[in-house]
């Protein structure tokens, strides 16, 4: 669902890709209502195809607003490149 929901606010460019996050906090917190917090947000999974897989300044600031946005419920995030996988 998340794909379909969020893909046309993302902006792509050809150094850059910024997800859309537009409505997710509602859309996420009416999922875990129907499913009686049965299923929720863990976090989040990017690629950086064309470069190292540490977190760029916006990667952390994004993880700190998900953060916020899931009452400091713990939160994962996956950054994959060429040279492996970055969990942060």
């Amino acid at each position: 669902w998340q794909y379909h929901f969020l893909s046309w606010h993302c902006k792509r460019g050809k150094t850059r890709f910024s997800l859309g996050i537009q409505g997710l906090h509602q859309r996420i917190q009416e999922i875990e209502f129907s499913s009686a917090m049965m299923i929720t947000q863990l976090g989040t999974w990017h690629s950086h195809p064309n470069s190292s897989s540490a977190p760029s300044s916006i990667d952390l600031r994004s993880k700190k607003q998900m953060f916020k946005d899931r009452n400091n419920m713990p939160t994962v995030c996956l950054i994959w490149s060429q040279s492996g996988f970055t969990f942060y």
